[in-house]
């Protein structure tokens, strides 16, 4: 009996009762018999959802508000189980609210969705993570999702390249170096906390096999080969990938678009001192450009940074593109295996 296997407790029978328009029910455990008015609030719930699902036949749709109430955790999860089952046999729907991780989790990503107001706007955020609905409900940062880089420039491109809702997930971590983040891809991957991404600068790509040997000896013993090498490569990921390290190779790209309108706006010279700054700058020596920039438009060298970086995200579709899906996927990795978990 479904009621037995939510609340772990032996029920041997249910009945309903009905008068004119009104129903009760009543069930028997453990030799006592007794009605839904002598029942606590969750059982109370619970049986009246699967009764009336059940008895709605084929087809059906339940509108539920705060699903969980008066449930315990266990209850909650083995209740959705029970549900979905009865919805998949009788290809019925239940569109429920809840205030309860639990339940979320228990739900598929794809029937999840966030429902907030601001300004007198809706907005509905699809397969979103208990994390982050329950860390918006609280008005805090989630930080479902680590980000490991070598410093502070490769940290500034992803917070340019992400959009809002992308960064109140995720968590950036500046490590130090190409051979320190392969240590930290290793640590982590030893505890099987394997929610991080890592972000090597792109000028080493073609040095990935050693870091891919690095990391494996770090580990030291690998129970499964197959999920290293598939998650490696969907978490190793090279930043502004080429022969140069970001710095020069986003000053080389806005000296070639010295032109941008968008550029220009931001540094606020002219087209023509935009390209002499930006020529200078590209010759000013490894991880120079920038402090080398920020002398000659008389700024920080942080606010010459950010500048440029701002600049590079609004032309280099591409190297955007593909940073947004790697913390995309692994937001989704993220959501499955808490999915999975749940069952």
């Amino acid at each position: 009996m479904r009621v037995s296997r939510i609340f772990s407790k032996s029920y041997s029978d249910l009945k309903v009762m009905r008068h004119n328009s009104y129903r009760l029910f009543s069930v028997e455990r453990e030799g006592i018999s007794y009605t839904g008015f002598n029942m606590g609030t969750g059982e109370n719930v619970a049986i009246l959802m699967l009764l009336e699902l059940l008895l709605a036949g084929k087809g059906a749709l339940m509108v539920v508000d705060e699903i969980e109430l008066g449930l315990h955790v266990g209850a909650q999860k083995k209740l959705i189980n029970e549900l979905k089952e009865i919805c998949k046999n009788n290809h019925s729907q239940i569109i429920c609210s809840t205030h309860s991780d639990v339940i979320l989790d228990s739900l598929p990503p794809e029937g999840r969705f966030f429902i907030e107001t601001t300004h007198s706007r809706t907005l509905i955020t699809p397969g979103i993570s208990s994390k982050l609905a329950f860390g918006q409900l609280a008005d805090s940062k989630t930080n479902e999702l680590d980000i490991f880089v070598e410093d502070d420039v490769a940290k500034t491109i992803i917070e340019k390249f992400v959009d809002h809702k992308t960064r109140k997930r995720i968590n950036l971590i500046t490590i130090g170096s190409h051979t320190a983040v392969a240590r930290q891809i290793a640590a982590r991957f030893r505890e099987a906390k394997l929610d991080f991404v890592a972000f090597i600068d792109g000028d080493k790509h073609n040095e990935r096999d050693q870091h891919v040997r690095n990391i494996r000896s770090h580990i030291e013993k690998i129970d499964d080969e197959g999920l290293l090498n598939d998650f490696l490569s969907k978490r190793l990921v090279y930043l502004v990938e080429g022969v140069e390290h970001p710095e020069l190779a986003i000053v080389k790209c806005l000296s070639e678009n010295h032109n941008n309108e968008n550029l220009l706006q931001l540094l606020g010279v002219s087209e023509e001192e935009a390209k002499d700054f930006l020529t200078q700058a590209s010759i000013a020596g490894p991880h120079n450009e920038f402090y080398h920039l920020a002398n000659l438009l008389s700024i920080e060298k942080n606010e010459a940074r950010n500048k440029c970086i701002e600049a590079f995200a609004g032309i280099s579709h591409n190297e955007v593109g593909k940073v947004r899906e790697t913390i995309e996927q692994a937001l989704r990795g993220i959501d499955r295996t808490a999915k999975t978990h749940s069952l």
